[in-house]
């Protein structure tokens, strides 16, 4: 690893001086070691007084979110890649044993990943082109395209024997006239029919096929919107129509469909391509979206077909939004080089953006790249899908949760002379993958500072143990703990304990008042926690080290044996046995020994242990 120097030159007459802030390239065996002493020139030092200017010590990374605050946040849970290039809309599925599926159209293949393994199970061949729609309905998967080839047309894919595979059952005419490309579809899955957007000859550019045998859709009727339309939405008997360049939107009533009866019609003012619709699920509001760069989002109330009012609009930074879902308040929009938006419709009037989560990050412009389709009806709340052109599956979470988490530098004793050990406690609300925390140790004992180390922690097992920054004169060092140099590390789960553990020597003729340890950010280093999505700041505790014997029972009792990491294990079995039994030596400190705390070390203490490390009884009582 490289070791980087900070060089501050004093004057002509005086000289250069350098301070390590050094990245110790040493093995975690060795790391974790807590008697390893760190190869610094103490000597060096303890002469070579260094100064952080006024603008280095303000310089903290200014983290997001602090303990205390409410957050929604959106992570990536799984990133599929396809091997065939290019991408264009996803949808979902769920098997009857609860397992969930995303499908994802790319170039030339519809897609089907299982996300319970985390693996592509089956493609099917599509015709080639950037436009595929998917659609589910029972354990059948519908597809189209804008394009002829093979499987063109509306394409059947049975799904019912995943997991371990998919069969192509049929593909056939959308209408009576021979066509096979349709650019967009919906299933009305509560009456079983299909709506898919076709050719415009004679103003007929709906049709619509019954699914009452699902592997064989039937034509029924074609009918206007005059001029054509882009997409639609149909559920139990009303849909909603998207008309493009017309410029309008259009409400039908389609329980007799040989004879669709128009609701209501609306133009949008100055509209751009009018490309998408859907309502919420009360169907008091639909939200549509034009797929011009510039146009908005918006929002309208059509509780009132005579007067159907715009409520409210939106627009991420690209300025070009493409499909919009809506599931409860929530609204989830294929945004193009913004990505995804997620928004809160609870006050029509008022759209809030919950979160955005990049899928591009190549620009962030009004051009046709990122995030093509979006699926949020998903089994479990706030999770969705979200499909780019460059052909990347992002299965998405969106996260809310208070933070309440903290750091705390445990207290310790010990003598003149001795080392002492300082434990940093934390608490954390989400599962993390990074802890970074600064500390200080400079007070009236002149602490040395030896090593820091998570052996036997939680966090033994991260992969990236290393000092960011060290300025030993000053006593103040920053310690990075990771599960892995991984975008997709592994988190530990949200919980609490032992992060790290610190170790100093206090000199032989130390006294003086208590000393404190601190978590004071220096260098741009602040403590904080951070998951794949989340980079937030911790509450802090500061502990102290202070002369005197040191407590001999720690934690809880148990560590019978005094092993150095307060361990209670069949090793601390062994020694009660030997001594009640045998003529064993003493323990080192009665009160471990003391389990039941009767004031005694005896059988009883022994069937406790027993009952503690085998059976899953209680733990033993805390130390007096």
């Amino acid at each position: 690893m490289p070791r980087i120097l900070n060089i501050r030159c004093i004057s002509s007459f005086l000289f250069c001086i350098l301070l390590s802030s050094q990245i110790f390239a040493f093995p975690l065996e060795v790391l974790n070691d807590p008697d390893f002493i760190l190869p610094i020139d103490r000597e060096q030092v303890a002469h070579t007084p260094i100064t952080i200017s006024t603008a280095q010590e303000n310089d903290v990374s200014s983290n997001q979110y602090k303990s205390g605050d409410t957050v929604d946040f959106i992570c990536s849970e799984q990133i599929f890649t396809t091997s065939v290039g290019g991408g264009s809309d996803c949808w979902g599925w769920v098997d009857g044993d609860g397992t969930e599926y995303a499908i994802y159209g790319t170039w030339n293949t519809i897609e089907f990943y299982n996300l319970s393994t985390g693996t592509l199970v089956d493609a099917i061949a599509a015709p080639s082109s950037s436009w595929h729609d998917i659609k589910t309905y029972q354990h059948y998967c519908y597809s189209v395209a804008e394009a002829i080839g093979t499987n063109d047309g509306l394409s059947v894919i049975d799904m019912q024997y995943l997991p371990d595979s998919v069969h192509f059952v049929t593909n056939v005419e959308i209408n009576n006239l021979g066509h096979r490309t349709s650019h967009n579809l919906s299933i009305d899955t509560a009456q079983g029919y299909a709506y898919l957007e076709g050719t415009s000859d004679q103003d007929f550019s709906v049709h619509i096929l019954s699914l009452a045998n699902p592997e064989n859709p039937v034509y029924i009727n074609s009918f206007g919107p005059a001029g054509g339309l882009h997409d639609m939405f149909c559920h139990n008997d009303t849909l909603y129509l998207a008309e493009g360049w017309n410029p309008t939107l259009s409400i039908w009533d389609m329980a007799n469909k040989n004879a669709p009866a128009l609701l209501t019609r609306w133009t949008i003012p100055l509209a751009g391509y009018v490309h998408n619709i859907w309502p919420t699920g009360d169907k008091r509001h639909v939200l549509t979206t034009e797929e011009t760069s510039g146009k908005t989002i918006k929002l309208w109330n059509i509780e009132d077909f005579n007067n159907i009012q715009l409520m409210d609009e939106y627009l991420a930074p690209s300025g070009l939004a493409h499909n919009a879902h809506i599931v409860g308040d929530t609204a989830y929009i294929s945004h193009y080089e913004s990505g995804v938006a997620v928004l809160d419709l609870s006050d029509p009037s008022n759209i809030k953006e919950i979160g955005l989560f990049d899928t591009y990050l190549d620009g962030e412009g009004g051009d046709f790249n990122g995030c093509w389709g979006v699926y949020p009806h998903t089994s479990v709340e706030g999770k969705f899908y979200a499909s780019n052109m460059e052909g990347q599956l992002y299965i998405l979470k969106k996260n809310d949760a208070i933070l309440a988490d903290t750091i705390i530098a445990l207290d310790a004793q010990a003598l003149p002379g001795s080392s002492v050990r300082i434990d940093l406690w934390a608490n954390f609300t989400l599962p993390i993958h990074e802890f970074e925390i600064p500390y200080n140790w400079g007070g009236a004992l002149n602490l040395s500072y030896d090593s820091a180390s998570t052996f036997g922690l939680m966090t033994e097992y991260f992969e990236v143990q290393q000092l960011t920054a060290v300025d030993l004169w000053n006593k103040r060092a920053a310690y990075l703990i990771r599960t892995t140099n991984s975008d997709t590390s592994p988190e530990l789960p949200a919980g609490e304990g032992i992060i790290l553990s610190l170790y100093f020597t206090i000199p032989g003729s130390a006294n003086g008042a208590a000393n404190p340890i601190t978590f004071t950010p220096f260098n741009g280093k602040e403590p904080s926690f951070r998951n794949r999505c989340l980079f937030y700041t911790p509450d802090t505790l500061n502990g102290s080290v202070s002369l005197g014997d040191p407590p001999c029972c720690v934690d809880i009792r148990g560590n019978v044996d005094n092993d150095i990491l307060d361990a209670v294990d069949i090793s601390d079995l062994v020694f009660v046995v030997d001594f009640i039994f045998t003529g064993g030596p003493a323990p080192v400190c009665s009160e471990e020994a003391d389990v039941t705390a009767d004031a005694a070390v005896d059988i009883s203490d022994l069937v406790y242990l027993v009952d503690f490390i085998f059976t899953g009884g209680p733990d033993p009582l805390v130390c007096p």
